[in-house]
């Protein structure tokens, strides 16, 4: 016990060999997803019985209002010096103040025209809670741009302890303002209160000092690779937020309030698992040769884990979310149901793209999860106005899921092609996993249908049953099929 204890210590340790850094980063990130998105999510239920959906609503009209002129005015920059190689301390002045500069501006341009998209959304009553958002945008651009180098130099427990420091700060302002304020503005000074403790503990955690200089040859420099992030960053904003811009829009901070809590519960599986497990083999990936069968071997692997865990999380809350809602958010909540199942579907849709996008990354081939990225992005924006005007909310799931079908299209048609993938040894993979999800779906609807329990009693009767079923079935056809779960939860150990 001693020497587990011992090992679980040296984790946290910075180390100077690079090899040991890698491991002990790949596991500090996932430990800091994990542990972070625990106290984010005890955080919304918690909000869930002090504040309405017309509270959540409002202030997720606040914020987006920041984010439609943050996004356009992004530089790239931190993301540029990650990339950069070698000693990159002659450009961090230059970043730090081009950082000063932007987010004084936007933070400029969002109070001023606060009133704007106050009139815009039809909610007067944000508008101060717009103008609150930009002066901790503004607060923001004097982080130190030496946490950066947290990232770049593999330093991940001080990138651990630095996020967490300024996400507890937030959650504990955010309870304890919601308990005696019950209003938005209490999510508006949590917002407030992580800006200042990430600008505090940025300083104290990093020993370098910016200060005010501005080389246009390094800003040109910085620009080349930083406008594709920039880029990158506006369509992916379209598509993470065009649906509540259309909600708000169209039907106000209500419905809003509803459908964000949702989409975040339903994105929890292929979030919290695919995306961590898919950036953890981003290495691997890129060192195989694109032609070699190792590379395909690779990616029906992680491609049969990923959909082994996200598969009956994603069914699970489909059929489960009547029961889930109203016990872990509360009856009011209740009107989150349909969209919840409906965006259920699109997480299984999603799994695909986890794997993908640290896949084609890996290869060198970026531009294929662009395609699909904006493919996604146009099909949104295309049905997102009808679907909400005849569906409501509700619809507004469903034009998400349909785009999301579109990009999966695509990127399934991308990897045949790359890999010389034959849909037949896809389906094999999935085969085993799709017949025991199928059997875990009978089952939860019969315990549904047959059984009338309290929310509580049938969630955890259904959770039980609905996972020992599961999990035989899985067994069962793994054994039938040469035990191939089992050989591939041992590469994954090999390759982290």
């Amino acid at each position: 016990m001693q020497a587990l204890w011992h090992r679980f210590l040296n984790i946290w340790k910075t180390h100077e060999d690079m090899s040991g850094r890698f491991v002990r980063a790949s596991f500090i990130a996932v430990a800091e997803r994990f542990i972070t998105k625990g106290l984010q999510f005890v955080r919304t239920i918690i909000l869930a019985r002090l504040l309405f959906p017309e509270d959540l609503g409002l202030f997720g009209l606040a914020a987006l209002s920041l984010g439609l002129i943050e996004v356009f005015l992004q530089s790239g920059f931190s993301a540029a010096l990650i990339h950069e190689k070698g000693n990159v301390e002659k450009y961090m002045h230059t970043a730090w103040t081009v950082q000063v500069l932007r987010n004084t501006l936007v933070g400029s341009i969002v109070f001023f025209t606060a009133p704007v998209f106050a009139n815009f959304f039809s909610h007067p009553e944000i508008t101060p809670l717009i103008q609150v958002l930009a002066l901790a945008f503004f607060i923001d651009g004097f982080v130190n741009i030496g946490a950066v180098l947290f990232q770049k130099e593999l330093r991940y427990n001080l990138r651990f302890i630095y996020n967490l420091s300024f996400v507890v700060t937030e959650i504990i302002v955010v309870i304890v303002a919601a308990y005696y304020l019950r209003s938005p503005w209490a999510l508006v000074y949590g917002v407030l209160a992580n800006r200042i403790s990430s600008v505090c503990f940025s300083y104290v955690l990093h020993p370098f000092r910016p200060h005010f200089e501005l080389d246009m040859q390094v800003v040109r420099h910085l620009f080349h690779y930083g406008k594709w992030v920039s880029i990158a960053a506006i369509v992916s904003f379209l598509i993470v937020q065009g649906d509540n811009l259309f909600i708000g829009r169209m039907l106000g901070a209500e419905q809003l309030g509803y459908y964000q809590p949702a989409y975040a519960l339903a994105l929890i599986p292929v979030a919290e698992f695919g995306r961590v497990l898919g950036g953890a083999l981003f290495p691997k990936f890129a060192s195989m040769n694109a032609s070699s069968m190792e590379m395909k071997q690779s990616f029906l692997r992680v491609m049969r884990l990923v959909f082994s865990f996200t598969a009956p999380l994603c069914i699970g809350l489909y059929v489960l979310s009547s029961e889930f809602v109203p016990l872990v958010y509360g009856e009011r909540w209740l009107p989150m149901v349909p969209i919840v199942s409906v965006l259920a579907l699109y997480c299984l849709v999603k799994t695909y793209e986890s794997v993908t996008q640290a896949f084609f990354l890996g290869v060198g081939v970026p531009q294929v999860q662009t395609h699909a990225t904006v493919f996604q992005c146009v099909i949104l924006m295309s049905v997102m106005g009808p679907s909400v005007m005849f569906f409501g909310v509700t619809g507004a799931a469903y034009a998400v899921l349909l785009s999301g079908c579109v990009a999966l299209a695509y990127l399934v048609w991308s990897t045949k092609r790359f890999l010389g993938l034959r849909l037949s040894e896809l389906g094999a993979i999935l085969l085993p996993i799709a017949g025991s999800v199928s059997g875990m779906y009978g089952v939860l609807l019969l315990i549904t249908q047959t059984y009338h329990l309290s929310h509580g009693s049938m969630l955890f009767l259904s959770i039980g049953c609905g996972a020992f079923t599961y999990l035989t079935l899985l067994f069962l056809f793994d054994s039938v099929s040469g035990e191939h779960l089992q050989s591939d939860i041992q590469w994954i150990k090999q390759h982290i």
